[in-house]
């Protein structure tokens, strides 16, 4: 995602592309000690990024060469990031684990299994990060990926796109609105140093789409990649307090008090269109410099359909 900084004075007329999943090739990464200490002091500290996108949007209908089209047209596009409100590793909040026995997924195979149809098991106990590190550099596949998930929960999504969605139709916005929640990076796909992967992660696979050779070489990939995804490490927005009757919130602050922060502000980037990244704005608390948001000369009626 571009960095606000870097968009200052400029217009706003792209929509943030939001990649919740990210690739890293680095053949230092096939030595299970340096693929332990990134994973440990890396990725299992350094949190994901949950996102609010608030998009308004209508359809308008051309005429090109006889043939009527219909296309969408975006209003404002507005990403939010909720970093701030996340806590520190090792907090309440934050867990990790590596897979149960019982657990039904990938363990360096191109399909699901649990522990028992992978291999015997004994009475050994489940294996920790180290181990599955030491697993994956083993394996003699020449295509083999690695994932740490890294979710963000405890959101209350539903709270937040009601109040959202009552604050754009406040701007008189008549258009289609949608509230929608991401996890930028919330996937990191560790990959074997081999060219083939490096085509797949690369400029090269948009040839195979153009082409549509990617019909052929998508199932020829699915059975000769070696996949890993057994560990986690889970960010919360709140954890129970041990008492088990409150809650205790890791950036201190609930979804209602977010919102209450900044109607303001987020009407202000409504009415101004906006497109971009809009976190650091709102955290600073000022609304966009085209416009701001005066209650009584709202808009009337904008964003319809034509």
């Amino acid at each position: 995602m571009r960095d606000e900084d870097e968009d200052e004075g400029k217009p706003h007329d792209v929509r943030c592309k939001i990649s919740e999943t990210t690739a890293r090739i680095d053949k230092r990464l096939s030595d299970p000690d340096a693929l332990f200490a990134y994973v440990s002091d890396y990725l299992r500290v350094s949190p994901p990024r949950p996102i609010v996108r608030i998009d308004g949007y209508h359809e308008r209908s051309t005429t090109r060469n006889g043939e009527r089209k219909t296309e969408r047209v975006y209003d404002f596009d507005i990403v939010l990031g909720l970093e701030a409100y996340l806590g520190k590793a090792f907090d309440q909040d934050w867990h990790e684990r590596t897979v149960a026995d019982d657990d039904k997924v990938y363990r360096g195979s191109w399909r699901k299994t649990t522990a028992r149809n992978a291999h015997a098991v004994s009475d050994e106990p489940t294996k920790s990060l180290r181990d599955w590190c030491e697993d994956y550099c083993a394996s003699r596949s020449p295509l083999k990926v690695s994932r740490v998930h890294r979710p963000f929960t405890g959101l209350d999504k539903d709270l937040l796109r009601r109040r959202l969605d009552r604050l754009v139709r406040a701007t008189s916005y008549r258009g289609r609105t949608s509230i929608t929640f991401s996890i930028e990076q919330q996937d990191v796909d560790i990959y074997s140093d081999h060219p083939v992967n490096q085509w797949r992660t690369g400029w090269v696979r948009v040839i195979f789409y153009l082409t549509f050779l990617w019909i052929i070489t998508w199932p020829i990939l699915f059975f000769t990649t070696k996949w890993w995804h057994v560990y986690t490490v889970e960010w919360r927005f709140w954890a129970a307090e041990p008492s088990g009757r409150e809650r205790r919130y890791a950036g201190g602050v609930t979804e209602e008090l977010w919102y209450e922060r900044h109607p303001e502000s987020m009407k202000a980037l409504v009415v101004s269109k906006y497109k971009g990244d809009a976190t650091k704005r709102l955290e600073a608390r000022i609304g966009p410099s085209v416009v701001k948001y005066d209650q009584s000369t709202s808009a009337t009626n904008w964003g319809h359909d034509r």
